[in-house]
């Protein structure tokens, strides 16, 4: 039996390959997928959903083992049902829910039934196949020769225990959305759940509103600009479902106590959470981007579009939602009592 360790690592130069890199690396030379995991997440639906129609020749099976019992967001379900409805308009597969038993285990067959097939047996729920997550470490193996026994279990045993979620009649739980935040690397959640400088109503010593433009395939709409494509089979990765970026402006970026020539800096958002911003491109600071992930500044402020019912997974950022959220600007402060920066985007807020 031929096994591959794959495992995350905070060390840069780890010999060990990411579940997600070698997940998306697998995909791009099968036609089969067959995935049993425990829970599902917003961000890999979208962008498993996003591979299958942009790739027409993939196959996919999806059997989902807790959530049935522990339920659903409105996020989660609605990206759940837009793949299942792709798969079944295409004949592509079947997402399945299983219903009379909790299962837990996270099992990834690649190619299942032909001369290539292989498994991955570890930790990662789908969420682990996401570019926009990296805050939880995963590992497991890859099998490679002697795959048929667990192909065998997972077609005949565990997939028998699902049933077609268009067969299902499912109410989205009513618990409060998390942000997806919480997920990722380089975000700190920190003791407040508002900062103190918007809970007390400082006065900013610099304020900085910043437009969210409806470009359809920049801002808030990166995900639908041209992904990766693979030189070997010509198949299509999608961008992931958070990445973001901002372009406020000549007026803005030129205006004084703006950060300038590539700043690094930290914010504290609205609802808590920390993570660093840096300014660049043309003139130093034509972007306003997450260091690191570039999908960390999109999952805040995409977050709160989803978390308000206003963004469907998989949905191009318009400004018909923007209106509905009542405001298309985020606000950049700077406080002096703090010597903090503070992003806000919470609905309908004007800080004058």
């Amino acid at each position: 039996m031929a096994l591959e360790f794959i495992a995350d690592s905070p060390n840069p130069k780890s010999p060990f390959k990411p579940f997600r890199e070698r997940f998306w690396s697998l995909a791009d030379v099968t036609d089969r997928l067959d995935i049993a995991v425990g829970y599902v997440d917003v961000a890999s639906l979208v962008e498993l959903t996003n591979y299958v129609e942009e790739n027409s020749d993939i196959y996919l099976n999806l059997l989902v083992g807790m959530q049935y019992f522990e339920g659903f967001t409105v996020p989660q379900l609605s990206a759940l049902n837009t793949l299942a409805d792709r798969l079944r308009q295409d004949r592509l597969g079947e997402v399945l829910l299983s219903t009379r038993v909790h299962y837990h285990g996270k099992l990834y067959s690649f190619g299942a039934n032909s001369s290539q097939e292989s498994v991955y047996v570890g930790s990662g729920n789908l969420s682990s196949i996401s570019q926009s997550y990296s805050s939880t470490y995963e590992a497991g193996v890859l099998v490679s020769e002697g795959a048929r026994s667990i192909v065998d279990y997972m077609q005949s045993i565990l997939f028998r225990l699902g049933t077609p979620l268009h067969q299902l009649d499912i109410v989205p739980t009513n618990r409060d959305l998390k942000s997806p935040l919480e997920k990722m690397d380089e975000v700190e959640k920190t003791q407040e759940t508002t900062p103190y400088e918007l809970v007390e109503n400082l006065k900013p010593q610099y304020k900085f509103s910043i437009p969210i433009k409806e470009t359809p395939r920049s801002n808030l709409n990166v995900f639908f600009g041209k992904g990766r494509e693979s030189r070997g089979t010509g198949r299509t990765l999608a961008r992931p479902w958070y990445e973001a970026e901002l372009i406020p402006g000549t007026a803005i970026t030129r205006s004084e106590g703006y950060p300038q020539n590539k700043a690094e800096f930290d914010v504290i958002t609205d609802n808590g959470f920390k993570f660093s911003c840096n300014v660049n491109g043309q003139e130093g600071n034509k972007n306003l981007r997450s260091s690191g992930s570039l999908s960390i500044l999109g999952a805040y402020l995409k977050g709160h579009l989803e978390a308000n019912g206003l963004l469907k997974p998989g949905q191009m950022v318009t400004s018909e939602i923007l209106e509905k959220y009542g405001r298309s600007t985020v606000d950049l402060m700077f406080f002096s009592e703090s010597k903090r920066w503070v992003m806000d985007f919470r609905p309908g807020v004007a800080n004058d």
